[in-house]
């Protein structure tokens, strides 16, 4: 009896160590998918700002996507929304190399004229640097920036192999801007921009 007792014991405590290991890995997981998100989304004059982040990777801890909303120096406004091939860390680093590439394409030490073609191009370079032996990771992403006019806003959309925006209006919902290739694939990217 003693035995079979001490046996179940050690049972539990692996299997309670093993719960601990993994409630440690997900507050991992949730602290490094929070890095790759804003903590916050800016007041934008003439916008009204919304998240909400669901992430599509099924039972893994960590994915690809990220979106992010940077006021530029000029008064003008960039939206990023991006969505790394894979997940776990390798996937988490090639979100985190996009969303930094991006600000600092569009941000204080840029010109004031990057739009979202510029932002686009510069993190498919930085994507391409970066390029493995491992699988293929491409990003798609959407890139929007927003410029204030006539009391509103216009934007300027460029768009590589991500789901277009859809634009909500008085006659509707439609889809706007023109789908390009994905980023990180090849070095000619040619970014259409509406």
């Amino acid at each position: 009896l003693v035995d079979v007792l001490a046996h179940a014991g050690r049972q539990i405590g692996q299997f309670l160590g093993r719960l601990r290991a993994e409630s440690e890995v997900r507050r991992l997981a949730d602290t490094l998918q929070r890095s790759l998100l804003p903590s916050h989304l800016p007041a934008i004059r003439g916008v009204e700002l919304a998240a909400r982040y669901r992430p599509g990777g099924g039972s893994a801890l960590v994915g690809g996507d990220t979106y992010d909303v940077l006021p530029l120096p000029d008064g003008r406004s960039m939206v990023l929304i991006a969505d790394v091939c894979g997940t776990g860390a390798e996937a988490a680093a090639v979100t985190a190399l996009t969303r930094h590439t991006a600000r600092a394409a569009a941000g204080p030490a840029a010109e004031t004229t990057a739009g979202p073609a510029d932002v686009l191009r510069a993190v498919n370079a930085a994507l391409l640097r970066v390029q493995t032996e491992g699988p293929l990771r491409f990003v798609t992403a959407c890139c929007v920036v927003l410029s204030p006019f006539r009391g509103g806003v216009h934007a300027t959309i460029g768009v590589a192999g991500h789901p277009l925006p859809v634009l909500t209006g008085p006659d509707g919902p439609c889809e706007v801007g023109v789908a390009g290739r994905p980023l990180g694939i090849t070095p000619d990217l040619d970014v259409p921009v509406v």
